[in-house]
């Protein structure tokens, strides 16, 4: 697999906590997580939510890293802002890469997630033009 984001410049445990923009490398302020819980038989599903606000003036481009026990299955991406929801779906590396550079270069907001280069038991998710001076609300 390809990086998107050199790996050098945030520290991994910086990484693993925050959302980061790309272009300065800072964080972007977590101010409320959840998880939603439900036990279907002897299987648990675990939906974490995360609240951040892009303070910043114009959209940004972020990313962030994030622990997948390696008996856990990550299935579902979702980013809501506004009144608007980007889902997910599942596509060949290469052509989501494709995609999610097409949409950035267009100003759409767009999210792809994929294994981590640099951990076996981590997801990267990379989020394109979020909104400016507006709450980030992401669920995986």
């Amino acid at each position: 697999g390809e990086s998107i984001l050199p790996t050098d410049g945030i520290p991994l445990d910086c990484k693993s906590q925050f959302l980061v923009s790309k272009s300065n490398q800072t964080v972007v302020p977590l101010y409320f997580s959840e998880n939603e819980v439900t036990i279907h038989n002897n299987i648990a599903e675990i939906k974490f939510i995360q609240y951040y606000f892009n303070k910043k003036e114009d959209p940004i481009e972020a990313q962030y890293l994030f622990p997948v026990h390696n008996d856990c299955t990550f299935t579902d991406l979702e980013i809501r802002y506004g009144d608007e929801i980007v889902k997910a779906s599942v596509e060949e590396r290469r052509k989501a890469k494709i995609k999610y550079d097409d949409a950035v270069a267009q100003g759409k907001t767009v999210a792809m997630a994929q294994p981590a280069i640099s951990s076996k038991d981590m997801i990267r998710i990379d989020m394109g033009n979020l909104p400016p001076k507006s709450e980030i609300i992401v669920v995986c």
